[in-house]
């Protein structure tokens, strides 16, 4: 292996020697792969990075939401139709185009799938799948960016796979149905061949060089409805719906060891007492077509544990209640909903039901009723001695030996793959505690607990029940739990900009910008002294030419600490710093003082990771509150995040609200900070905390991977004070703690 390494005329001899039946030039078999893929590292360097995803992180890959056209595609592509049953990521064909989403994508007739994954380059792509039946409707996986490597069937004839190399096609017959089961398929990339394997045999050589793309790619996985020429003639309402089927996917890279195939990680375990109280959050809307209403001020702390409750009102309480959700509902509940989100594991609920006057239901749920298939819930009503136990569409009643609203009792879910089980005080009750059926969810869902009066209801429903505890012990953790448990914190990196320049942590921006803002990033910029970082945005002297080609009149400064430029929310510079500074969970403390006059000044964070905006968060620590507002500005947090599909947006924030009207943050130092916990993000303003956002709220979209910080003084599009310049944002001192 290492004279393979090392001397690229070693791959012939190694092969020779390895396997004497072989003459000069005869191709390598199957057992010589291993042999083959070491001798790939010949080839130019990719860059492209090895992995195995299985379905729960595919399913994190982008997912497109966009219109096509006839005559090739006559699929929308949907991120909705993209799901995970039984543990397999199911993509879906159907007749739903999404364009309820997108009314342009009318003219498509169907729904498809399209999932952009990561860049691959030389090396061993696989794919274990089953492909989508029905003429017409086409599976491909697929390398692309113009020239492209790809495997894929029509489903008129599931029994040849189509390959292309390059601009060119061929076929492979294989003998078996490909849309009946799982089978693998191997694509072997080197810089002159491109092998193809069927289930570990070598079916097809490619060996024409000039077919062979040289760069690396993007991967993506296709299931639509085709209506070109070459395609069958799709029949949806014969083959509606069509599911193709993927395993996992797997990239290898030319001289690297194969990835081991591992899940993303459960959420994390908690055990919830007192931060019911401080950390959940009580849910104020309108339910039942306007006749219920959640109000958040009927979730109060009590001596025991939190109190939810539920009440009949009058129409004189409606009209002096602030906040009112629903203007005719009479009937008022209670919910809080966990800051986490859970999977497979135990989950255990300590609570006193509600108890009163009238019929109340208090709920343990996972999810929402109206997605059955994203649902278990365990319910009781006020007047009886029974659970009401659900996992999708299937129910249980089950009787208990007690009345539960008269004390405290436990109730736990254990939540496998392909079961749920309930256990009350840690026993199994009589009746049927498990439900195993085959709409088990299979993704972390949300938990609330609620009392709401059953409806519909003409009487008076008054009562409460007591949430005492909640603990979620993950399926893959071992660690036993404390309750309520803090973080503790370790100083990493202490900023105090002594001296008259940057550390090496950081990265100047050079003659480049971000998106539309009406400044050019220059070193000039950016000045260090007296214990300070100054950016300073000031006008030229004569028009500026960025890297972009545009001409500027402003200049200003920006800095920030990534090690990895190729983040495709911003390369805009394109530099690479391999000592840059990122972490993920932990708190970050930055001192610092506003800009006087109309600037946009930013404390950011971003992932340093390759992965497009925003499906791995943007934090937003500090923004100047521009929207709408004048100088002086008020500090702004916000978090930036998607599920899986590039520059679509989600988004929640809040302005600081100062110790008084006139308070000016431009007149000296303040700390801003956030906390990047597991389970939640803190905003804070000098010691004061005044927004939060929980993985909950973020559907599981909270920060992932390392971020890196940026510090900005931006001018944003079409921004017209030159009178305000120069104008400096200053920063004191920056310290990140690594959180244990």
């Amino acid at each position: 292996v290492r004279m393979i390494l090392y001397n690229p005329v070693a791959y012939t001899f190694a092969v020779l020697i390895m396997s004497p039946t072989l003459t000069a030039g005869a191709r390598p078999t199957n057992m010589l792969k291993c042999i083959l893929l070491t001798a790939l590292v010949v080839a130019p360097s990719t860059g492209a990075t090895s992995f195995c995803a299985l379905p729960e992180t595919i399913e994190t890959w982008s997912h497109a939401s966009s219109c096509n056209g006839p005559p090739q595609f006559e699929s929308s592509f949907c991120a909705d139709h993209v799901s995970i049953s039984n543990g397999s990521l199911v993509c879906t064909v159907d007749a739903n185009n999404c364009k309820q989403d997108n009314p342009k994508c009318a003219a498509d007739k169907y729904g498809g799938v399209q999932i952009h994954g990561p860049v691959v380059g030389f090396g061993n792509i696989s794919v274990v799948m089953r492909v989508a039946k029905g003429p017409g409707i086409i599976t491909t996986l697929a390398a692309y960016t113009g020239p492209s490597i790809s495997i894929g069937c029509d489903g008129k004839d599931p029994t040849t796979l189509n390959v292309g190399v390059g601009n060119a096609h061929g076929s492979i017959s294989l003998g078996f149905d490909a849309s009946a089961d799982e089978h693998q398929y191997d694509v072997l990339w080197t810089n002159t061949t491109v092998d193809f394997y069927v289930d570990g045999t070598m079916q097809l050589a490619w060996t024409n060089a000039s077919d062979v793309p040289q760069s690396p790619m993007d991967l993506f996985f296709f299931a639509y409805a085709c209506g070109a020429s070459w395609c069958g003639k799709f029949d949806c309402d014969k083959d509606c719906p069509a599911h193709a089927i993927i395993e996992r996917i797997t990239y290898t890279a030319a001289g690297a060891l194969a990835v081991p195939c591992t899940n993303p990680p459960m959420p994390p375990s908690f055990c919830d007492k007192a931060y019911i109280a401080s950390h959940w959050t009580p849910q104020t809307t309108c339910l039942n077509n306007g006749t219920l209403a959640l109000h958040s001020t009927l979730v109060q702390p009590g001596t025991s544990g939190v109190q939810l409750q539920a009440a009949t009102v009058s129409s004189a309480q409606r009209v002096t209640t602030s906040g009112d959700p629903c203007d005719h509902a009479t009937q008022w509940g209670a919910q809080t909903q966990c800051p986490s989100i859970i999977q497979y594991g135990s989950l255990s609920v300590v609570i006193q039901t509600a108890a009163g006057t009238g019929s109340l239901n208090t709920t343990i749920q996972l999810g929402d009723s109206s997605a059955l298939d994203a649902y278990i819930s365990v319910s009781f009503h006020s007047k009886t001695k029974t659970v009401h136990f659900q996992v999708g569409a299937a129910v249980e009643t089950i009787d208990l030996s007690f009345d539960p609203s008269q004390a405290a009792h436990n109730y736990t879910l254990l939540w496998q793959p392909d079961s749920v089980q309930l256990l009350v005080d840690s026993k199994t009750p009589e009746g049927k505690p498990s439900i195993v059926t085959d709409s088990v969810p299979q993704t972390p869902l949300p938990l609330a607990i609620s009392v709401v009066p059953q409806l519909p209801s003409s009487g008076v429903n008054n009562g409460s029940a007591t949430l005492v505890q909640a603990t979620y012990v993950a399926s893959d953790d071992a660690w036993g739990l404390r309750c309520d448990a803090a973080p503790s914190y370790s100083l990493a990196w202490d900023e105090e900009f002594t001296g008259h320049a940057l550390d090496t942590h950081w990265t100047v921006y050079d003659n480049c910008t971000h998106g539309q803002e009406a400044q050019l990033y220059v070193p000039a910029g950016v000045s260090v002294a007296d214990g300070t970082l100054r950016l300073r945005a000031f006008p030229f002297a004569h028009n500026e030419t960025g890297r972009n080609g545009n001409a500027y009149q402003y200049g200003s400064g920006w800095v920030d600490t990534a090690s990895n430029r190729s983040n495709q929310a911003l390369n805009d510079c394109k530099s690479v710093n391999p000592k840059g500074f990122s972490m993920l969970h932990g708190r970050w403390e930055i001192s610092a003082k506003l800009p006087p006059g109309h600037f946009w000044a930013a404390i950011w964070l971003m992932p340093d990771y390759d992965i497009c905006w925003p499906t791995g968060g943007e934090i937003d620590i500090l923004e100047s509150d521009i929207w709408g507002q004048q100088p002086p500005y008020k500090p702004h947090a916000a978090y930036h995040w998607s599920p899986s599909a590039c520059f679509h947006d989600s988004s929640g924030g809040a302005a600081y609200q100062p110790p008084s009207s006139n308070y000016n943050y431009s007149t000296g130092f303040h700390t801003y900070t956030v906390e990047v916990h597991p389970r939640w993000l803190i905003f804070g303003v000098d010691g004061v905390n005044y927004y939060n956002i929980t993985q909950a709220a973020t559907g599981n979209n909270l920060p992932k991977h390392p971020m890196y910080l940026i510090l900005g003084n931006q001018l944003w599009q079409g921004w017209s004070y030159p009178l305000e310049l120069p104008a400096d944002f200053e920063i004191d001192w920056v310290k990140a703690y690594t959180m244990k």
